[in-house]
């Protein structure tokens, strides 16, 4: 196995997980304010929380299409641009005040979750494509 395909899927995931972490801590902003836990999400607030995380995750799956283009993985670098499409999107409209924000906020974690899981799918074919 390619070292730089190694180097390059660490740094894909752990771009995810930072998204997810990042994601995760939107729903306990009001509670870490008053406990005077100062989390990135208490200090940026909801939505510029959503933004960093939409945006990593559009840059994250760019630089994915181009990666495995540049590698010859033509499905693989489709895959990554239309899981973006779907992805960003959504993540982008997420409502982050009012009644429906709770709901919305977990449903865009979740999606992000299944990305997430959706790699190592898509880990698998840039394999194949690649080695095959």
């Amino acid at each position: 196995l390619d070292n730089e395909i190694v180097l390059f899927s660490v740094l894909f995931f752990m771009a995810m997980g930072v998204a997810i972490a990042l994601f995760k801590d939107i729903p306990d902003i009001a509670g870490d304010a008053t406990a005077g836990v100062q989390t990135l999400a208490v200090r940026l607030g909801a939505r510029q929380v959503v933004r960093l995380c939409t945006t990593l995750m559009l840059l994250a799956y760019f630089v994915a299409a181009f990666y495995w283009l540049g590698r010859g993985a033509l499905l693989t670098a489709s895959a990554h641009g239309v899981t973006a499409l779907l992805v960003v999107p959504r993540m982008s409209r997420t409502v982050v005040t009012g009644p429906t924000a709770p709901d919305a906020i977990r449903s865009s974690y979740m999606l992000i979750w299944k990305a997430f899981y959706l790699e190592y799918l898509l880990l698998v074919l840039c394999l194949w494509e690649v080695y095959a």
